[in-house]
């Protein structure tokens, strides 16, 4: 109920029958069931997104080269289970690149969930599905944090570089917004 509730799912058999799969691997990730929307979501979108506060955690470029070496690793995967997967990428990404878990599992994290938080990583990857997981990850690949920055300055009064000449233009009357003078003295 709390899915419906929450505009999660609609409440099809296929959607009962992937939270009834999901729900062992939240179990201990929550405290109280009106949790279990926010760890579930990803499974049920209809246009992923990764959350705005997190794509910067993949876009740098060691995220990037993660990704590029789980897309490829996964893509040759037989056997799309947690196993499998885990297996895959433990070798590849642990044993063969020498990365911590941590620093290699948070990038696959947020390019399949969308997220920081989540259930499971393995089993999660497994809940979701091969094609899924693939092409999240190789949107993942294409993201500008550029497009998801929002600069917000106080508002703030004249300031003058004597070094270059240029200073930032405001004051506590404007709405917030900053802009900068062509010269000293010059208004915006």
């Amino acid at each position: 109920p709390f899915l419906i509730k929450a505009g999660i799912i609609t409440g099809t058999d296929a959607e009962v029958a992937l939270v009834k799969q999901a729900l062992p691997i939240i179990q201990e990730r929550i405290v109280k069931l009106d949790e279990a929307p926010q760890l579930l979501k990803f499974l049920f979108v209809k246009e992923f997104a990764v959350d705005a506060d997190a794509v910067a955690k993949i876009s740098d470029g060691p995220s990037k080269d993660i990704l590029k070496r789980s897309l490829s690793d996964l893509e040759g995967l037989a056997t799309w289970n947690h196993e499998s997967i885990e297996a895959v990428l433990r070798t590849s990404l642990i044993e063969e690149l020498g990365l911590k878990p941590r620093i290699a599992f948070t990038a696959l994290r947020i390019a399949t969930t969308g997220s920081t938080i989540s259930p499971p990583l393995f089993e999660s990857m497994e809940l979701l599905g091969k094609e899924a997981c693939l092409a999240r990850i190789s949107k993942a690949l294409s993201l500008n944090p550029c497009q998801f920055l929002e600069v917000n300055f106080p508002p703030c009064h004249t300031v003058q570089s004597s070094t270059l000449g240029y200073g930032v233009i405001g004051s506590p009357a404007d709405s917030g917004s900053v802009s900068l003078g062509s010269s000293p003295g010059t208004p915006a």
